[in-house]
């Protein structure tokens, strides 16, 4: 791997992104990011007009959830799910499947996103906790203010490769629901 030089902004953050594929300069580096920021409004603008079909994908896991966790324990009767987002990205389709079905948001009692990329993962943070997409310039239009889930959800945010995370990091019955939505196309 090679090492990076202190820097700040964007090519700082994907130092650890252009680093682990060999990249060995702060051009190189800075250059990645421009790409990501590049491919990321396409990939965007994919999600926002269905292109892929999320919507549907989505409203399938919405019924699941809806049947499988719809009673149990927990303060309100309802039983609480775990979610592993693997390959999480930005977490857009995620986050509005649970803004449509906010009872759903409610039951959500754990949510890990797993991502190569911290740009990625800060928007995903942005989706499902609110705020600015911190330490990055926001390549979207606008970041919400309010994320889909409570602030009490055990929510965490991964930079690993899917794979090795799911293999090395998830021991059996360890969460309800494991997604690898679209990162395996």
């Amino acid at each position: 791997m090679a090492t990076t030089a202190a820097m700040t902004g964007p090519p700082a953050a994907a130092a650890a992104i252009a680093g682990n594929r060999g990249a060995s300069t702060d051009l190189e580096k800075a250059h990645a990011v421009e790409i990501f920021r590049q491919t990321w409004d396409v990939y965007t603008k994919v999600v926002e007009r269905d292109y892929m079909s999320h919507v549907l994908l989505f409203d399938a896991l919405r019924a699941d959830l809806l049947a499988r966790h719809s009673g149990g324990s927990g303060e309100d009767g309802k039983k609480k799910f775990s979610i592993v987002d693997l390959g999480c990205g930005g977490a857009d389709a995620l986050a509005a499947m649970l803004r449509r079905t906010p009872e759903l948001a409610e039951r959500t009692g754990a949510y890990t996103g797993v991502d190569l990329s911290d740009i990625a993962l800060a928007h995903a943070r942005a989706n499902m906790l609110g705020g600015p997409v911190s330490g990055f310039p926001d390549v979207r239009r606008a970041a919400p203010d309010e994320g889909v889930l409570s602030k009490d959800v055990d929510a965490r945010f991964v930079e690993a490769d899917m794979v090795a995370f799911a293999t090395d990091s998830m021991p059996e019955g360890s969460a309800d629901v494991v997604l690898a939505a679209f990162a395996l196309h």
